[in-house]
């Protein structure tokens, strides 16, 4: 789009116009006789104190931006206390912090195994109860994820190894006692399905 290459052109020649500026102060303020390293070791400082800044002062906005919606959304108000403005929760607040929490501890894993390939095949199958969905899905997504092939919904197989993770995440979400893993080292009828 032209206006986009526009904001594009006009940040390059702002950065340019703030790099000259740079490298003049960094001569203008050089001892007699700085080497050409020295030089470029003080304009490489000044770039990273300028990048400190900037990044500052993003977090320094972030952090205000997030003040101000929750104060917006009703989350928190303003309350003087001896003289002092201090925030608090509201009764909105509290509740949200509630569900928050809420919402982390029961959160699922993340499905971010990487696929070993086996020698053999394994076979899992699983009964989780329906009260349980939300696993049964993330159980069905990590298996994907590591490289099983559904052969129904409930029994997938691969030559794929499974990762201690993979299992350690099993326990966390008391699925042990609904999982059983196979290891098969004949194929026999199961080879047209690898």
């Amino acid at each position: 789009m032209r206006g986009n290459i526009t904001i594009k052109v006009l940040e390059a020649i702002g950065d340019l116009t703030l790099g000259i500026a740079d490298v003049f102060a960094v001569f203008s303020t050089a001892r007699y006789g700085a080497s050409r390293s020295e030089l470029f070791r003080n304009l490489s400082k000044r770039e990273q104190d300028r990048a400190r800044k900037e990044y500052e002062r993003r977090v320094y906005v972030q952090y205000y931006n997030l003040l101000y919606k929750l104060k917006r959304d009703g989350l928190t108000k303003e309350k003087e206390h001896k003289g002092a403005k201090r925030l608090i929760l509201t009764q909105g607040g509290k509740d949200k912090l509630l569900l928050l929490k809420e919402k982390v501890r029961t959160a699922l894993p993340e499905n971010s195994y990487t696929r070993e390939d086996a020698d053999t095949i394994t076979i899992v199958s699983f009964d989780v109860p329906e009260k349980e969905k939300r696993k049964r899905n993330w159980l069905r997504g990590a298996l994907r994820t590591v490289g099983f092939h559904m052969v129904q919904k409930s029994f997938w197989m691969g030559k794929v190894k499974v990762p201690k993770q993979f299992l350690e995440n099993l326990r966390e979400l008391k699925l042990l006692n609904c999982v059983e893993i196979f290891s098969v080292d004949k194929s026999g009828s199961l080879k047209h399905l690898i």
